[in-house]
């Protein structure tokens, strides 16, 4: 049911989004060349939503849905109004808090320390997985990869919450992968990395061998988090604004200066984050802290090599614009 309405609402979503001028605009940093509409999160929400209380899950989810329709809005009012990082900041804080006060978090300590890690943990997500949304397809498979892992761990609070996501992500798919007819823009970023940012705590929450699971979490979820440290140091490299925009993500560089095509790109990016996110799902089976540790050595060491190997805290080729 997911599907079908994330499907039907896409295809009902994208002229109205053209009709009030919802669109992004290319510049010299963008890879589309065209005018796009965007908030097309709006589908996949109700779409999750709609296959929740179509299954019978819905009431029993109400508080979180109410925090999902939260995350989705505080995206449409940036793809609206675009927010200052001051006003995205509040409202990401503001919807951490109120998730943690449900009492979805992570259960490390014992103690205080739980909770500050799980609002830096939400919060710190949804604005990794916002920066991945830059190429048609990326941001939406990216998010079904992790949750076709999340699915396989068996955990039952995520087989009733995942099913719809899947679905609705498949339906989205059919219009966002190249050429896209619509993005996601922050509507639908914002919303799924809150959404995946709870599939991590409830995967924690829920296992026996907590730091074993918080490690399996953080691997299946490492793409977006590689490419935030990434653009932190490149901008920190290049005297740069943490928040400013650019088009040196690791995604683009693959094709800007790795010299990948457009397609190879989104499906090399998706090979990297099913490998680690199966190391993730069997560090999360095996429940071994030999293992855990291991297979962190293992991601890390993947990271350093593609870094150095293709140069990724490099600024794009075409960071600069043809007037400077």
């Amino acid at each position: 049911m997911s599907f079908l309405i994330s499907l039907v609402l896409t295809v009902i979503l994208t002229p109205l989004v053209i009709r009030y001028r919802i669109v992004d605009k290319p510049n010299y940093r963008s890879i589309h060349t065209q005018e796009t509409p965007k908030a097309g999160g709006i589908a996949i929400l109700i779409g999750v939503l709609g296959g929740l209380f179509w299954s019978g899950q819905g009431t029993s989810y109400l508080p979180l849905a109410l925090l999902m329709v939260g995350a989705t809005s505080l995206g449409l009012l940036d793809d609206l109004k675009n927010l200052s990082p001051r006003g995205k900041m509040l409202g990401q804080l503001a919807l951490a808090s109120l998730t943690i006060g449900l009492g979805y978090n992570f259960y490390l300590f014992g103690n205080v320390l739980d909770q500050i890690i799980s609002l830096l943990w939400i919060i710190g997500f949804m604005n990794a997985f916002n920066l991945i949304d830059g190429m048609d397809g990326l941001a939406s498979g990216v998010a079904g990869i992790a949750a076709l892992i999340f699915l396989a761990s068996g955990i039952g609070t995520l087989t009733e919450l995942i099913p719809p996501l899947l679905g609705a992500l498949v339906g989205f798919l059919f219009f966002n992968f190249r050429p896209a007819k619509i993005f996601m823009g922050d509507t639908g970023s914002m919303f799924l990395g809150y959404f995946l940012a709870l599939l991590g705590m409830i995967l924690q929450k829920e296992s026996a061998f907590s730091w074993v699971s918080a490690i399996a979490t953080l691997l299946i979820l490492l793409y977006p988090i590689f490419d935030l440290f990434l653009s932190i140091i490149r901008r920190k490299i290049n005297n740069k604004p943490i928040f400013a925009p650019d088009r040196s993500h690791s995604y683009n560089l693959l094709m800007d200066q790795v010299g990948l095509s457009y397609l190879g790109s989104v499906f090399t990016v998706y090979g990297i984050s099913a490998f680690w996110g199966l190391l993730g799902l069997v560090t999360y089976l095996r429940q071994s802290y030999l293992w855990a540790a291991l297979s962190l050595v293992i991601a890390l060491g993947l990271m350093m090599f593609f870094t150095l190997r293709y140069d990724l805290l490099r600024e794009s080729k075409y960071e600069k614009s043809p007037r400077q």
